[in-house]
């Protein structure tokens, strides 16, 4: 009976312990998460990304802008650098047989004067005497007569003893507000002249206003032309670098001139 006994009372706990294991805890429905769906989740979402996409076009729309900023600055400072340097004089370095190394500009080692030289030198030499004043007649006139070749200097101290006296007496000044050299052409010769023309003959014309000292009005205004023969020098000076003199000049009037 006991054992009997002890049977029963180990099934009875067995049955209440499985029906206590199958009941299902339910859970309330404080503890359970709730879901929520909002309607335009999803344009948001797009929204937001469209959002980001133009804040990165901004972003490399500034990146461009400032490459296409750093490309102008830099072409520009190699173009200023660049006339720089065209405007400078090249430099020769020469090693002599003994090892040494001199150097020197180009236009040592030029073997004739370049053409732009040769017209530089005859407009210098006109500019002196055509924009010579009444308070400066003298200055103008030395300057010239240093650019001549001494054969010349006879024909143009009797020149000049002729026209500083008048200009003194004007009380004039003058300016030269235009101005061109050229290179002289067979057409520029006087009628049945047999002269040669070479490369050193040159033509200088331009416009001289006169002006009245004192109250600055113009007095006259006219047309020049001169003919200018220069001759070359055997080696350029640090006085003369284009070693050219002017061995002749005259006024002279052009063929379209002549017809007035």
């Amino acid at each position: 009976m006991a054992l009997l006994e002890i049977i029963n009372t180990q099934q009875t706990a067995n049955k209440e312990t499985h029906s206590i294991k199958q009941v299902p805890i339910q859970p309330s429905e404080a503890t359970q998460p709730k879901a929520n769906f909002v309607y335009g989740d999803e344009s948001l979402r797009a929204y937001s990304g469209r959002a980001e996409l133009r804040h990165h076009n901004q972003i490399l729309k500034l990146f461009s802008l400032f490459l296409i900023i750093s490309l102008a600055y830099t072409n520009y400072g190699w173009y200023t650098h660049s006339n720089y340097l065209a405007k400078q004089q090249y430099v020769v370095y020469r090693v002599l047989p003994s090892g040494e190394t001199s150097v020197n500009n180009s236009t040592a080692f030029q073997d004739s004067p370049t053409p732009e030289q040769i017209k530089f030198k005859a407009w210098e030499f006109i500019k002196w005497i055509m924009t010579a004043g009444s308070n400066d007649v003298d200055r103008c006139y030395a300057e010239a007569r240093v650019l001549l070749y001494p054969s010349a200097y006879a024909k143009f101290d009797e020149f000049s003893s002729k026209v500083k006296p008048g200009i003194k007496e004007l009380g004039i000044y003058r300016l030269i507000p235009k101005a061109d050299s050229r290179f002289m052409e067979k057409g520029d010769l006087p009628e049945g002249s047999q002269g040669d023309i070479t490369q050193y003959d040159v033509i200088v014309t331009g416009t001289v206003d006169t002006y009245r000292l004192g109250n600055n009005e113009i007095s006259d205004q006219r047309l020049f032309a001169f003919h200018v023969r220069l001759t070359p020098l055997p080696a350029p000076t640090n006085q003369n670098p284009y070693a050219l003199l002017v061995a002749d000049f005259e006024d002279i009037k052009l063929p379209d001139e002549k017809k007035k």
